[in-house]
């Protein structure tokens, strides 16, 4: 467990580093608008989290440690997402944050690949869902298919439609759910209750923490011209949105329904566009 803090630790001081050599930046009060700010609405919000799994409750074991590193691995995985939109230098690559979205997957596998085995095992990256679960599993997919198609109707804006719908597919529903509704619901949910590292059998604390990291990541931002940004709208409508990404994973046994619906909610409406249905 220390040697994987202190991996991820040593993660975290090497991108504040080495965008801090990128961004060429010269003084705190410019290090504050270009990293510092965006950077400390990630450490807010796994605060928050924290606070969620933590308050009432008696820590057991190497619960804090847990929770900290699955803290960290949040926090890297974020900032890998934003930081080739702030250093002018990153190369950019269509209308979309791939190389963001891409490294911080990379990085999320490699954080799995490091854990013990009976940790990774208990992700169910690669897990089918519970035969037992398909009926449920399969309606909770229709009524995120439905959800998908009535945001269709919201607009995709002007961006190219097949790379719209590409994008979209693919790399959110990917990075996002083995962070929100894998790794942080692994590695939270035993906090308190004496037992390993295990997939949660019921939405608890776990879920409830994950889902409004996952708000708080759409709602909560900050913009070197306006400061803290906070939508409440959006911070609801997403940590919703994630609260039934994690009751899909939960009640099936699996990360590729929680994957499958992200994508529905994403991806329907640029392909539909691209098929000329609207």
């Amino acid at each position: 467990m220390r040697m994987m803090l202190g991996l991820h630790c040593i993660i975290t001081l090497s991108i504040v580093i080495i965008s801090f050599v990128l961004m060429g930046i010269s003084g705190l009060q410019e290090f504050w608008q270009r990293l510092g700010g965006i950077l400390s609405t990630f450490v807010i919000s796994a605060l928050i989290g924290m606070a969620i799994l933590l308050v009432g409750r008696r820590q057991k074991g190497d619960d804090l440690a847990r929770i900290s590193l699955a803290a960290l691995i949040f926090i890297n995985a974020m900032a890998l997402t934003y930081l080739p939109l702030l250093i002018e230098r990153a190369p950019q690559i269509g209308g979309f944050n791939w190389l963001g979205k891409s490294v911080s997957l990379v990085y999320l596998l490699l954080a799995v690949v490091i854990l013990p085995s009976d940790w990774r095992r208990s992700l169910r990256l690669w897990a089918w869902p519970d035969r037992s679960k398909y009926r449920s599993t399969l309606i909770g997919l229709f009524l995120f298919a439905i959800l998908g198609t009535g945001l269709a109707f919201t607009g995709i804006g002007d961006a190219d439609p097949i790379e719209t719908a590409i994008f979209q597919l693919t790399l959110p529903s990917l990075t996002e759910e083995i962070l929100f509704r894998s790794l942080l619901l692994v590695l939270w949910g035993g906090v308190g209750l004496a037992s390993a590292v295990r997939f949660p059998t019921s939405f608890g604390r776990s879920a409830v923490a994950s889902s409004v990291l996952f708000g708080l990541v759409h709602g909560f931002l900050f913009s070197p011209s306006s400061g803290f940004i906070f939508d409440p709208v959006a911070l609801i409508a997403t940590g919703i949105f994630g609260a039934g990404f994690a009751w899909l994973a939960i009640q099936s046994r699996s990360l590729l329904p929680a994957v499958i619906a992200h994508s529905f909610v994403n991806g329907i409406g640029p392909v539909m566009h691209l098929l000329g249905l609207f």
